[in-house]
């Protein structure tokens, strides 16, 4: 498979905030609403289609200060803007059907334990949520720039680590959040911390990881032939 034959679909989601950590190892979900999803269809290095919307839930919640000072959405925002939540959450069923590779900065960490928990508060049958169940394929670009940074690290040679840095034209780090990563790029992100405005700078950190090969270097030769 080459680089220009690789479709995928970029998944971000935006929420009220933040899991409660009553035990470091099992975050509690259930007072986290998905306020806004955002889904981005590419083709290699070209964009296909894109898929964005607020959720508008039929019970109320509370938005915490710190959510909407990152994302902006309030209550008068979704008031608005949104949509049915049960509807959201088909069309973007519709959008990364079953087999789609799945692409996220934080994915396995923070949104698909969102998703998950957005299906069965719209009491949507997990047997027919494909993007959850179907078979998709993901990839976090987060877990591979730390695999990768990981690696850099246990070849404990500094000036081989900077010189492979020169080469794949990013800077070792250990901090790994999208911003940290973009900015190891030299990538100017988007201005607003949306759902979309993060699909599209995470798809562009992707599309600098496959063209660099650091995919296919961690998760295995012969994934991505560029």
């Amino acid at each position: 498979m080459t680089i220009r034959d690789l479709e995928y679909v970029v998944i971000d989601t935006e929420t009220n905030g933040l899991p409660d950590q009553k035990d470091a190892s099992l975050p509690d979900w259930s007072r986290v609403v998905l306020l806004e999803v955002g889904a981005l269809h590419k083709i290699g290095l070209e964009e296909v289609d894109r898929y964005a919307s607020m959720l508008d839930w039929p019970f109320p919640f509370e938005i915490h200060e710190q959510a909407t000072a990152l994302h902006g959405i309030t209550h008068e925002t979704l008031l608005c803007n949104a949509e049915k939540a049960r509807d959201v959450l088909h069309k973007l069923n519709d959008f990364a059907p079953r087999g789609t590779l799945i692409v996220g900065h934080n994915l396995m960490a923070f949104d698909w334990h969102v998703l998950c928990h957005a299906y069965d508060m719209a009491g949507i049958d997990s047997v027919h949520s494909g993007i959850l169940y179907g078979e998709c394929k993901v990839l976090d670009t987060k877990l591979i720039w730390q695999a990768w940074n990981a690696g850099m690290r246990r070849d404990r040679f500094e000036p081989l680590a900077a010189f492979w840095g020169r080469v794949i034209g990013a800077r070792p780090t250990t901090k790994s959040s999208l911003q940290h990563v973009m900015d190891s790029y030299g990538i100017h992100g988007m201005q607003e911390h949306r759902a979309m405005a993060d699909c599209l700078d995470c798809a562009r950190v992707f599309d600098l990881m496959l063209s660099y090969g650091m995919v296919g270097t961690v998760l295995g030769d012969g994934w991505v032939d560029a």
